[in-house]
């Protein structure tokens, strides 16, 4: 998975992938953990092509592939041809970014967080400590 995090950056580096800004200075193109990739981009047939690219690469070399099943593709005010272009050359499903969706058992959103949006997490919290 470090060569797959390499790839990218190296992408990143060369200008062919452009991250998300989530504010000045701090740019993402990808998150991971264990096994499970989470990629930011562009919505820019360019930016997937060097993301496709990687992951065809890797997995070539390590014999891993991408779970269709278990992925999906998320955006938000984004023309919807560019959208089902990307999902069709990953063979993935299209969903919308209204609300929030969940990464790793916490939920993320494009706006700001209000303290309700953490309700879900308290209750958790409370419910382990009166167990």
């Amino acid at each position: 998975m470090e060569a797959l995090s390499r790839g990218i950056k190296a992408k990143v580096e060369a200008g062919a992938i452009v991250g998300c800004n989530l504010a000045r200075g701090c740019n993402i193109s990808h998150l991971m953990f264990v096994d499970d990739v989470l990629c930011a981009g562009e919505a820019k047939l360019s930016v997937w092509v060097a993301f496709q690219k990687i992951f065809g690469d890797f997995s070539k070399a390590s014999g891993l592939v991408i779970n269709q099943e278990k992925t999906e593709l998320i955006s938000d005010l984004v023309d919807s041809s560019v959208m089902i272009e990307i999902a069709d050359m990953f063979g993935v499903k299209i969903r919308s970014m209204s609300g929030c969706f969940k990464y790793l058992g916490c939920k993320l959103k494009l706006n700001k967080y209000s303290i309700l949006d953490w309700d879900w997490l308290i209750s958790k919290f409370n419910k382990e400590l009166s167990s």
